[in-house]
């Protein structure tokens, strides 16, 4: 399986989409906005464009933008301490239990998180 990266020229490194968790807070707002800036300039070349380019070009930069949106979601996730913890802890148990054990101790934890708030 290829590994899903995205240069950052703003960090000025390769950020692979399996180690955004580990990105510090300030890394992600960074990259966040980076992907946005360049999220928005893809999808306007993409509709300038859109009547001489070809079909190979327009599936690759439609494929960025794809990857690009993934990182985004990815890298707000992560920014919300809550939902970052979540994330670790669904990963920690779906290691050692499976992925629905893991899916039902998320929504259990959720639930749990709702209730007292």
């Amino acid at each position: 399986m290829t590994a899903i990266f995205f240069k950052s020229e703003a960090l000025n490194r390769t950020v692979y989409l399996s180690g955004l968790a580990d990105l510090s807070s300030k890394d992600l707002a960074v990259l966040g906005a980076e992907l946005e800036i360049d999220i928005e300039s893809m999808q306007l070349k993409m509709h300038q464009k859109r009547d001489d380019a070809t079909s190979d070009w327009l599936f690759s930069i439609s494929l960025k933008i794809t990857i690009c949106k993934q990182f985004l979601q990815l890298s707000k996730k992560f920014s919300d301490p809550v939902e970052n913890l979540l994330e670790r802890f669904y990963q920690s148990v779906e290691k050692s239990f499976g992925k629905q054990a893991a899916k039902s101790c998320l929504a259990i934890a959720r639930e749990q998180l709702r209730f007292e708030a």
